[in-house]
């Protein structure tokens, strides 16, 4: 990727001492714009918005185990319209404010 001042910015891709890895767009050294973000530990991961290194617009999470959440975040967390999908196919559609579904929505 390209430098801006000795930072990370514009397209690229890091790894992490931890095993994890970020591809996509950055802004003096965060991820921001449109990117992936793998968790190696956890077998997770995230491909959506960001902003200053936090899942921020619409994007989507997916485990391992088939489960997903596909819909908007704020500040990192479930904020918005949003849906669910549990390993078992069961699907869960709805609001979300702070990672959690609003009821009655």
């Amino acid at each position: 990727g390209q430098h801006h001042c000795g930072l990370a910015q514009g397209n690229g891709r890091m790894h992490l001492l931890n095993g994890d890895v970020y591809e996509g767009e950055f802004l003096l050294e965060k991820a921001h714009g449109i990117g992936t973000f793998i968790w190696s530990s956890k077998l997770v991961s995230y491909h959506g918005e960001f902003k200053h290194n936090e899942r921020n617009g619409f994007g989507k999470m997916q485990w391992i185990n088939g489960a997903s959440y596909e819909g908007y975040w704020k500040d990192d967390k479930k904020h918005g319209r949003g849906t669910f999908t549990f390993e078992d196919g069961k699907v869960l559609k709805g609001e979300w404010k702070n990672n959690k579904r609003l009821k009655n929505a």
